[in-house]
């Protein structure tokens, strides 16, 4: 892949360890800041997953402008 195949691209990933965000997880956001913020993108997890302190979880949000 040559640089220009990135030129558009954006990739943002959030890794929760294995004490961080137990529970049932059913949906993921991205937004613009930690607080005082604005939703960017939204995706639906079905069925939700459910996070234990067995293990890590690592979400990825990748987007492409055209």
């Amino acid at each position: 892949m040559g640089s220009a195949d990135y030129a558009n691209k954006v990739r943002f990933e959030a890794l929760r360890d294995t004490n961080k965000g137990n529970g049932s997880i059913a949906e993921a956001g991205l937004f613009t800041a930690s607080s005082g913020r604005n939703m960017f993108a939204k995706a639906r997890i079905d069925p939700a997953i459910n996070k234990t302190s067995d293990y890590t979880l690592k979400i990825t949000c990748e987007i492409v402008f055209e």
